[in-house]
């Protein structure tokens, strides 16, 4: 289930960044930057719910810091387009790498499933 949980997160967070290349794109060329969030992002927050159930320590802060960049660089799509939300200021959401982040968690997942793998990790899945 762990291996699983993993690679639908990476899955969603890929298409995160795929999403907002093209509305950044369109963007660029004039078109407009929808308001809310895309369904891609929502999946993706679901795909952190099952990586949160399945351990360890490392692996959640992780997915939280790449979901959380995730999240930063869809308002600063949208700030940069015209459409921030009362209050907000680019300061606020800075520019960030879905993609780099993306990697960081592969290599941390792969870490632990290779000690899991090994009988390294004993703590059994959080529920």
């Amino acid at each position: 289930m762990r291996r699983d949980a993993y690679a639908h997160f990476v899955a969603c967070l890929h298409r995160v960044e795929r999403v907002v290349g093209e509305t950044s794109n369109a963007a660029l060329q004039g078109g407009p930057v929808p308001n809310g969030w895309p369904e891609e992002m929502t999946q993706a927050g679901e795909a952190l719910s099952a990586v949160m159930l399945e351990g360890p320590d490392e692996i959640h802060e992780l997915a939280l810091e790449v979901f959380h960049l995730a999240q930063e660089w869809w308002y600063a799509l949208r700030y940069e387009h015209g459409d921030p939300s009362p209050g907000d200021t680019y300061h606020d959401y800075p520019s960030t790498d879905i993609g780099a982040a993306t990697e960081m968690f592969l290599q941390a997942a792969s870490r632990v499933l290779r000690a899991s793998d090994q009988g390294l990790l004993s703590a059994p899945p959080r529920t």
